[in-house]
């Protein structure tokens, strides 16, 4: 709520996202000129009345017997949705449910004369297709008329979360987490990432390091500050540090995340000139994960960086011994090694 201008209209994604705001709005009085939509909620006619007549109000742009007549709608033709400051298509055949209906419909109804946000725990589904046009203020994303692809206010991301959010017990390894709370808290580390990588994107390593090591003091290991801050220590000339921090991520990295992590490893070492190293550590990922596609993908393609095709076609066949059922992976080496050979016979002939 702290990311919120005054008077702001919040949409949060369901109870664990909302609920720790009501306490702090209704019990510690916290930023009770911030509405928070519950957008689960926002699917039932008492609670968009509710919206419409209790303070801090919002407008829905309903009455209270349209409200109680709302229901899901098939899109039946591709449309321009026109919000008042801005239209984005809808396509044939989308289903809308209620409250995808009432976020429109308050969007219209609100005129731009209140800021309007989507808390970054809004899942993608929920976010209706509008990505392009919100741009994230740290921990919320604010509706703006402007389109492009993954804003940032930076300067204000930045500010929020060095100088004016508290973070408290996230770190606290004797606190027990669940796997949802774990998920939730990676948004945290999100933010932080997200802000470093722009400023990375601009050349500004020294204030990409700060905030992301920032991250690091306050919140759960999380591989994504790592990755992104391994990029700045690079962009600082300390390349033997990035790459320190680039194997720290691929420890605390999930399973899910290991792909991405070996994504960024590949060209952080190769530009290192130490693909010889990657190679040794991601053969010992594979000797003791034999199940880890996305081990053997990134040696397979660390040996074909480097022109070691026997090695990477051996990698595969490696793969393939332990789940023979892999017919995608079979046709690609069988493809890879016709290419191979057409290649040494086009050499040999010169």
């Amino acid at each position: 709520m702290n990311s919120c201008d005054q008077n702001g209209i919040l949409f949060t994604n369901g109870d664990n996202d909302t609920f720790p705001l009501w306490f702090l709005q209704e019990v510690e009085e916290v930023r009770k000129d911030v509405r928070v939509v519950n957008l689960s909620l926002l699917n039932t006619g008492w609670y968009i009345k509710q919206l419409e007549h209790m303070e801090p109000r919002v407008r829905t742009g309903y009455t209270d017997e349209q409200a109680d007549r709302l229901t899901p709608m098939r899109w039946t033709e591709d449309r321009e949705i026109d919000l008042g400051g801005f239209s984005f298509l809808l396509k044939k055949d989308q289903i809308l449910r209620i409250q995808d209906r009432a976020l429109l419909n308050i969007i219209r109804a609100n005129r731009w004369k209140r800021p309007i946000y989507l808390a970054i725990t809004v899942s993608p589904e929920n976010k209706l297709g509008l990505d392009k046009h919100l741009k994230m203020e740290s921990m919320v994303l604010r509706l703006v008329k402007e389109e492009a692809a993954n804003q940032i206010d930076l300067e204000r991301s930045r500010d929020l979360v060095l100088n004016h959010h508290t973070f408290r017990g996230l770190n606290d390894e004797t606190i027990f987490k669940d796997d949802n709370t774990k998920k939730l808290l990676s948004n945290y580390a999100a933010v932080f990432s997200a802000i470093g990588q722009a400023h990375c994107n601009e050349g500004k390593f020294d204030e990409a390091r700060a905030v992301l090591e920032k991250g690091l003091e306050v919140l759960h290991p999380f591989w994504g500050i790592y990755q992104v801050l391994a990029r700045a220590y690079e962009g600082l000339g300390e390349t033997e540090k990035a790459l320190e921090l680039g194997k720290k991520g691929l420890a605390v990295a999930a399973e899910n995340d290991k792909p991405m992590i070996y994504a960024s490893l590949l060209p952080l070492y190769q530009r290192a000139g130490k693909l010889d190293e990657l190679t040794n550590i991601l053969n010992e990922r594979v000797e003791t994960s034999v199940d880890e596609f996305s081990a053997y993908w990134a040696l397979f393609r660390t040996y074909h960086m480097q022109g070691k095709f026997v090695e990477a076609s051996k990698i595969l066949e490696r793969w393939l011994a332990f789940h023979p059922q892999d017919e995608r992976i079979r046709g690609f080496l069988a493809n890879y090694l016709k290419e191979i050979k057409s290649r040494q016979g086009e050499t040999e002939k010169r």
